[in-house]
């Protein structure tokens, strides 16, 4: 069960990356977008959802 949430996550976050290019094709989404969806904090340094409501 968890192998197939993490690959439901993968390809959602696949999904949000590739949209975006589309939307910003100058921003470096395969770059510094992925890794901004693996950061657990915000750019100012907020925490993530999952603990504000954990």
């Amino acid at each position: 069960m968890a192998r197939i949430q993490a690959e439901d996550l993968f390809e959602v976050k696949v999904e949000i990356i590739q949209q975006m290019a589309d939307l910003d094709p100058m921003g470096d989404w395969m770059g510094r977008g992925a890794r901004a969806l693996e950061n657990p904090h915000t750019a100012t340094g907020e925490e993530s959802l999952e603990k504000l409501y954990a």
